[in-house]
């Protein structure tokens, strides 16, 4: 089985309720995201807390049975199918119970996505909701800031910088160039046009 769980294995990830966990102190673990899933039934979205984990590297992502039940309500819309998921670096086993494909959207982001999830039945589950590898590349998440921070630019270097300025400086001196030689040509016409001797009484 190729697949494994980093999360599981990791002694500093929060574990029994670790969804459970508020807006501000989500930002302590930036692979930990709030985000909104629709519930087409009831026509909303609702929040939910999704982690993210390279280490899982099947289709999709997965979801306890806890969250579809309990908290969505949609435990009507499982595709049954039982299945070995992965191995977790702790030895544990994640066997599906079904299959389930939800639209959901970072807090505050108008992006949707389309998602087919493992439903994980299993007591004490660190995590609600998780994208694996292949969806993480898929959806583009990590180049996307689709859950509520700030696009990450990369620095520009010494060169580079020292170029855009030296850019931005010729740039500044072509503009003071053009600006002087329009007043020079309107100072030129203005001494060149004949005077208006049209209201002159002989």
């Amino acid at each position: 089985m190729g697949n494994s769980l980093s999360i599981l294995a990791n002694p500093r990830t929060p574990r029994k309720s670790s969804w459970i966990i508020s807006r501000s102190k989500s930002l302590e673990y930036p692979f930990v995201r709030p985000i909104q899933v629709s519930i087409p039934a009831r026509q909303l979205y609702t929040d939910m807390i999704i982690q993210l984990d390279s280490g899982y590297d099947g289709n999709g992502g997965l979801i306890t049975y806890e969250a579809v039940k309990e908290h969505l309500e949609m435990n009507d819309c499982i595709v049954p199918s039982e299945e070995l998921v992965c191995l977790c670096l702790n030895g544990q086993e994640l066997r599906s119970k079904g299959i389930i494909t939800l639209r959901w959207k970072g807090e505050g982001f108008r992006k949707i996505f389309r998602t087919t999830f493992h439903v994980i039945k299993g007591e004490f589950l660190p995590f609600q909701m998780l994208l694996g590898a292949k969806a993480l590349h898929e959806h583009g998440i990590l180049k996307f800031a689709g859950f509520g921070g700030r696009a990450v630019h990369p620095k520009k270097s010494t060169e580079e910088k020292s170029t855009e300025k030296n850019r931005r400086e010729e740039h500044r001196k072509k503009a003071a160039a053009n600006d002087k030689k329009v007043s020079a040509d309107k100072s030129a016409q203005k001494k060149s046009s004949p005077k208006d001797d049209s209201k002159k009484i002989p």
